[in-house]
C-alpha cells in the first residue's frame, strides 16, 4: 500500500501546485480527448459529405460532356454531309450550264462571270478534274457581249 500514499502525496502535491490533480487531470484529457474525437469525427462527416457531393457534380459533368461529344460528332458528321451536297449541287450546275453552254456553241458575258463564280466555289470545295475540264472547254468558247449584264459592268 505503500505506492497508494505515494500517489496521493504526488495527488496532493499536484493539486496544491496546479489546482488540479491526477484524477482530475485524467478525466480533463479524456475529455478534451473526447471532444476533440467528437468533432473530428464530425469534421469528417461533414469531408465526406462533401466529397459524395463532387463525385456527384463530376458525375453529372461527366453525363452532360457525353452528351456534347455525341452532338459535335453528329454535326461534324452533318456538316461533312453537307459540304458533300453542296460539292454535288455545284457540280450539277457546272455539268448543266457547261451543256449548253458547249451545245450552243458560245457563251455571254454575263454567264461566264456566273460560270466563273460557281467553278471557283466548287474547287473552294475540292472538287474534282470534271469541273477544271469543263471550266476550260468553257472558257474556250466564243464570248458575246450580250444579255442581262454586259462586258463594261462585269469588268
Amino acid at each position: 500500500m505503500e505506492w497508494l500514499d505515494r500517489l496521493m502525496e504526488l495527488n496532493s502535491f499536484l493539486l496544491s501546485l496546479f489546482g488540479i490533480g491526477i484524477f482530475g487531470g485524467l478525466y480533463k484529457l479524456t475529455k478534451n480527448t473526447a471532444n476533440i474525437v467528437k468533432e473530428k469525427k464530425k469534421e469528417n462527416k461533414q469531408n465526406k459529405e462533401t466529397l459524395e457531393e463532387l463525385i456527384q457534380s463530376n458525375s453529372s459533368q461527366d453525363d452532360r460532356l457525353d452528351e456534347l461529344e455525341k452532338y459535335n460528332a453528329m454535326a461534324d458528321k452533318r456538316a461533312g454531309n453537307l459540304a458533300k451536297a453542296q460539292k454535288a449541287t455545284l457540280h450539277n450546275a457546272i455539268w448543266n450550264k457547261s451543256e449548253v453552254y458547249l451545245a450552243r456553241g458560245y457563251v455571254t458575258i454575263g454567264e461566264l462571270n456566273n460560270f466563273d463564280i460557281l467553278y471557283h466555289a466548287y474547287k473552294a470545295v475540292e472538287g474534282n478534274h470534271t469541273g477544271d475540264m469543263l471550266h476550260a472547254k468553257v472558257k474556250a468558247l466564243p464570248v458575246r457581249d450580250e444579255g442581262i449584264l454586259s462586258r463594261k459592268e462585269v469588268t
